[in-house]
């Protein structure tokens, strides 16, 4: 920034527009640049700052300082190529989050329920342990600082994350979709009372009324969609103090 701040001086002074201009980056410009881009946009600056240097020198800035820069901004370079790499790589590993729970969901239904059914009989303490730790559908939400409402639409065959679902608060008219990690948040919602909607093709609507949502506190509400009946409904450990109903939709819906 010093680099640009004696080239914008200069060239005020001298009453050169253009070369204000080839430089005139302000620093919060620079920062939302992609790496790139940014790079390219200091070499043109300390170009320009060059062809200028004699010129310079009562603005602070003498070949020493554009070196230094040039000197940075190589650096810079050479680290980009391991960011976007890295960068690539979390993307990625983020993208198999849900492949890999749905992996552990097929071998917990598939493998360790059958297994454990021998331990109804032999051993029913262990058993009824099992049974309880199965049914933890509350996977840990990370509730952000200014959430007002926040839940997950599972799948109630083997709890599988279901991404997609638009969830509704209808007397706001405002609307989020479920991630690929199945969670939904609703940030800054006033205090009051609301209907939740939760709509997904082919599957019956599902709304929820006399939800309370309170600033200092954010509500908690998650579903359950049965693959075989169609249903979206509220597990039974979490069911509210609220009129639910099921109403039948077979095409994408608009809350009302």
């Amino acid at each position: 920034m010093p680099i640009i701040g004696a080239v914008k001086s200069y060239a005020f002074k001298v009453n050169d527009l253009e070369l204000y201009e080839e430089v005139n980056y302000p620093e919060s410009i620079l920062k939302r640049m992609p790496d790139d881009e940014c790079l390219n946009t200091c070499h043109l600056i300390n170009q320009e700052a060059t062809a200028h240097i004699g010129q310079l020198a009562p603005y602070g800035l003498v070949q020493q300082n554009l070196d230094d820069q040039e000197t940075a901004a190589d650096a810079f370079e050479l680290l980009i190529p391991a960011y976007n790499v890295a960068l690539a790589a979390r993307k990625a590993a983020t993208l198999q989050i849900p492949v890999m729970v749905r992996n552990i969901m097929t071998i917990l239904r598939d493998q360790m329920d059958p297994l454990m059914l021998h331990f109804q009989n032999a051993d029913p303490n262990l058993y009824a342990q099992y049974q309880n730790m199965r049914r933890i559908r509350n996977l840990g939400i990370r509730h952000r600082l200014n959430d007002s409402l926040v839940g997950r639409v599972t799948a109630q065959q083997d709890e599988a994350v279901v991404k997609g679902v638009r969830v509704f608060i209808v007397e706001l008219n405002r609307w989020v979709e479920t991630t690929e990690l199945g969670n939904f948040r609703f940030p800054v919602v006033p205090d009051g009372s609301y209907t939740i909607r939760f709509v997904k093709e082919n599957f019956e609507t599902l709304d929820i009324s006399d939800v309370a949502i309170i600033r200092s506190r954010p509500a908690v509400l998650n579903v359950e969609i049965d693959y075989e009946t169609g249903l979206l409904s509220i597990p039974a450990e979490m069911q509210p103090d609220a009129e639910v109903e099921n109403t039948t939709t077979t095409s994408k819906s608009k809350a009302a």
